[in-house]
C-alpha cells in the first residue's frame, strides 16, 4: 500500500473544492428543474422554466443553492480526496498498466469511497431538496422544520443515497479513466471528454434509485402532510414512467457539469503540482 502524504491531500482538497463551485454554478440550475420535476409540479422541462420564471423570474433556477454550493465544495474536496486515498489503499499507481485488473480495481477504490461519502451527501441533499421545492425556505428554515429528532438529518434517504453511490460511484470513475487513458497526450480535453461520459454513465443506470430519494427528501418534513409512508410506499405507487422522470434535465446537466468538474480538476492540481 502506497502511502498518503499531507502535501497530495492539500492538493487533492484545493482542487477538489475549485471543482465544487464549478459544480455548483454550472448545475444548479437544471438540478432545480429535475427536482421539482421529480416532485410531480410539472411533466416537461419547457414547462417547469415556464413556471419557474413566472414564480420569481431567473432566481427560481437558483433557488436553494447555498446549501450545494457549500456542499459541493466539500463534496468535491472530500469525494476527490476519498478516491485518490482509496487508490493507494486499493494499490493503484498512475503508470500500471490500464487493462481489466487495473479497472477492477478501480471498481473497488471507488466502492470504498462510496461509503463514507454517503454520510456526508444525504443530509446536503436533503437541505438542498427541502430548499428547492419551497419557496423561501432557507437552511436555517429547514432546521426548524425538522423539529426535535436531528437524527432524520442522517437517516432520511441514507439508504438510498449509499445505494445509488455504490453503484454510481464505478460508474463514475472508470468510464472518466477510461476515456482519460485514451487521451493521454492531452490531458484536458482527455478530462473534459472523461468527465461527460462519466456524467452520463453515473446518472443514465442508477437514475431510479435517485429518483426514489429525492421522493423521501423532497417530501414534507411534517409527519401528517407527508405523500409517502417510506421507500417501500414510494417503490409501491411508482411506475417506471415515474421513475424516469425528471431524467432529461439530470443528464442535461451532469453531462457538461461533469466535463467542467473534472476539467477544473484536472488543471487546477496541474497547476498545484
Amino acid at each position: 500500500m502506497e502511502s498518503v502524504s499531507i502535501k497530495d491531500n492539500i492538493k487533492t482538497i484545493l482542487s477538489g473544492s475549485m471543482a465544487g463551485v464549478s459544480q455548483a454554478l454550472v448545475g444548479h440550475p437544471l438540478d432545480t428543474v429535475k427536482v421539482r420535476m421529480v416532485n410531480g409540479r410539472q411533466n416537461s422541462i419547457l414547462g417547469c422554466c415556464r413556471m419557474m420564471m413566472k414564480d420569481n423570474g431567473f432566481r427560481s433556477f437558483y433557488q436553494g443553492i447555498r446549501a450545494p454550493l457549500y456542499g459541493s465544495v466539500f463534496q468535491n474536496a472530500l469525494l476527490f480526496n476519498a478516491y485518490e486515498t482509496s487508490r493507494k489503499v486499493i494499490g493503484i499507481k498512475d503508470d500500471d498498466k490500464k487493462d481489466i485488473n487495473h479497472y477492477k480495481k478501480v471498481v473497488a477504490a471507488t466502492a470504498l469511497a462510496s461509503v463514507p461519502m454517503s454520510f456526508y451527501e444525504s443530509p446536503m441533499e436533503l437541505f438542498k431538496c427541502q430548499m428547492q421545492v419551497n419557496k423561501g425556505s432557507t437552511f436555517k428554515s429547514v432546521y426548524r422544520d425538522i423539529g426535535r429528532d436531528k437524527s432524520i438529518i442522517i437517516r432520511r434517504g441514507l439508504h438510498m443515497t449509499m445505494a445509488r453511490n455504490i453503484i454510481g460511484y464505478p460508474l463514475y470513475f472508470v468510464p472518466f479513466e477510461i476515456v482519460r487513458d485514451k487521451f493521454a497526450d492531452n490531458l484536458m480535453l482527455g478530462s473534459f471528454l472523461g468527465g461527460a461520459a462519466a456524467g452520463f454513465c453515473t446518472w443514465a443506470i442508477p437514475y431510479p434509485i435517485d429518483y426514489y430519494k429525492t421522493c423521501i427528501q423532497s417530501d414534507s418534513l411534517d409527519p401528517k402532510k407527508r405523500k409517502y409512508k417510506g421507500i417501500i410506499d414510494v417503490v409501491k405507487r411508482s411506475s417506471l414512467r415515474d421513475c424516469y422522470r425528471g431524467f432529461l434535465p439530470c443528464v442535461l446537466r451532469a453531462v457538461p457539469v461533469n466535463a467542467v468538474i473534472f476539467l477544473v480538476y484536472s488543471k487546477v492540481k496541474s497547476m498545484i503540482e
